[in-house]
């Protein structure tokens, strides 16, 4: 079996003995070391089978043993290159088949992006568009680094990019900035050279304060407002004798933990709708050879939906080939209006309990005490309470001394 495959490029002959004594002419071959297979016995006919040089080396043990040889069958690629000589288009069409995928071997087909939430593929293409690198564009002519450097300058919170060739494909890995907010300092009024205080988002009872620069204002146990000075970014400067001599603004960073209570609401209709595909109204098909789109679309404005399925056949893993289709169809939406089950109301309400508990959770936020209702109408339901949290409180903002002294200057 292993073979098999392998024998296909010799040239290979199924040859029946008639007459004579077959016995005496495998023994024969067997002595001059002719290697004969898959040797049966038919009736009066007696098979084997052999290379197409061991035949022509066998005639004179057939004329020995008195053997006539026929040839029943002949298999092999040489025989089948023998047979289509005069066919010149089959060789013709595999050089031009080869032909083409060099070329296309040689081109950039396709781009890839990896590690990306905030930015889209079509970002990415867009802005490489912008440096002349499209689909079919000869891959020597691509530079990796001014990509990157690219991207970089386009979009300042990735902190880490990587593009490289892999065959036709340009791979594009990138690592953004999960705490991005897309402000920079002009925008907020906070600059690396100004002090900055740091102030109550909302009211509670202090917890924990550990400071690391400035002056705490506040300490464990006390109730704080929202928009209270916590930590000033205004450090006193004293001498050896412990007299005040001056000032010095910095900016406040300290550790703060408060326990905070919090309303909670939410609510929704009882009343849910069931969506459902109706009969195909339109169709649509899209043929896209490189860079070059066609479609046809029959009705496609009167759909209310479309639905495709887009394919891209790809010769290996890492050469796409340029041509892709896609094939879409339309059809109108039904609408049913319901009144929604018990089961479906409480999975509603733990959904949305368990997506607000996880966004406590991204804020590093502990829920101590809850106390949350859930109220359900005719025509409504409400989930009403309080919620008391334990979890960091302070955030930056410009020292109002630091401005003060800047205004009477």
């Amino acid at each position: 079996m292993i073979l098999k495959p392998v024998r296909f490029f010799s040239a290979e002959v199924l040859v029946e003995l008639h007459g004579g004594s077959p016995e005496r002419f495998l023994n024969l071959c067997a002595a001059r070391g002719l290697f004969l297979r898959k040797v049966r016995r038919e009736a009066e006919e007696c098979q084997c089978t052999m290379t197409a040089e061991e035949y022509l080396s066998c005639r004179p043990m057939a004329r020995k043993s008195r053997v006539r040889l026929h040839v029943a069958r002949r298999r092999g690629l040489p025989f089948l290159l023998f047979r289509y000589r005069r066919r010149w288009g089959i060789p013709a069409g595999a050089i031009l088949a080869l032909g083409i995928l060099f070329f296309c071997s040689t081109r950039l087909w396709d781009i890839e992006l990896a590690g990306g939430s905030r930015h889209t593929l079509d970002q990415f293409t867009a802005l490489f568009a912008e440096y002349q690198v499209e689909a079919g564009m000869p891959l020597d002519e691509i530079v990796c680094g001014d990509l990157e450097e690219a991207v970089r300058n386009a979009y300042p919170d990735i902190l880490w990019v990587s593009v490289q060739k892999s065959g036709c494909i340009l791979k594009v890995q990138v690592r953004e900035n999960e705490r991005w907010s897309g402000e920079t300092e002009a925008d907020s009024g906070v600059t690396s050279a100004s002090a900055t205080d740091l102030v109550a988002e909302t009211d509670g009872v202090i917890e924990q304060i550990v400071t690391r620069q400035g002056t705490p204002l506040v300490a464990a146990g006390d109730a704080v407002t929202a928009g209270q000075v916590l930590v000033s970014g205004l450090v006193p400067m004293e001498d050896d004798a412990g007299e005040e001599t001056g000032s010095l603004f910095v900016h406040a960073d300290a550790d703060i933990t408060a326990v905070t209570v919090e309303e909670f609401h939410w609510e929704r209709e009882v009343t849910g709708e069931t969506v459902a595909f109706g009969a195909p109204t339109a169709f649509a098909f899209s043929l896209s050879v490189g860079t070059q789109r066609v479609t046809l679309s029959l009705e496609e404005e009167a759909a209310q939906v479309m639905l495709g399925s887009w394919c891209s056949p790809k010769l290996f893993s890492c050469l796409p080939l340029p041509v892709s289709c896609e094939v879409r169809v339309g059809s109108s939406l039904i609408y049913t209006r319901r009144f929604l089950t018990e089961a479906e109301i409480e999975a509603l309400c733990q959904a949305e309990w368990e997506e607000y508990t996880e966004n406590l959770q991204e804020k590093d936020v502990q829920i101590q005490e809850k106390d949350v209702k859930v109220t359900v109408g005719n025509l409504w339901l409400r989930m009403d309470g309080t919620v008391t949290l334990l979890g960091p409180i302070g955030e930056e903002k410009a020292s109002e001394e630091q401005t003060e002294e800047k205004e009477n200057e």
